[in-house]
């Protein structure tokens, strides 16, 4: 007894498509991209993390203290301000490596792999 979704593959190979087969080991390029997005999406993820701590901690210091003291407001603003910055430029360094190697690998054209001469 044969099930929908085989007679669909069955009547699309017929018909000159191929079926929709499970993919195999991914090659070392598609290891490399699926890596390099991970690392991208973790450090903007922790990006992210770092300016809403560095917002809540300074609205927690303005909410909950009765005295509010001008110099320690700028003492912590440039503190976060310092921390916030310094994970800006780690961000950018990784997404502009990231794009990078998106942006090279669509454009260069695929390359031959080099086998040793017997």
């Amino acid at each position: 007894m044969a099930t929908a979704s085989t007679e669909g593959s069955h009547h699309a190979t017929d018909s000159g498509v191929l079926p929709n087969l499970p993919r195999g080991t991914p090659t070392r390029q598609e290891m490399e991209d699926d890596t390099r997005h991970r690392i991208a999406f973790l450090v903007v993820r922790a990006y992210l993390a770092v300016l809403a701590f560095s917002v809540m901690t300074i609205a927690a210091y303005l909410l909950f203290t009765t005295a509010l003291d001008p110099a320690a407001v700028r003492d912590l603003t440039g503190t976060m301000t310092a921390i916030v910055s310094g994970a800006t430029g780690v961000l950018g360094f990784v997404l502009g490596y990231y794009f990078k190697a998106v942006e090279t690998t669509a454009s260069s054209p695929p390359q031959r792999r080099r086998t040793k001469k017997i």
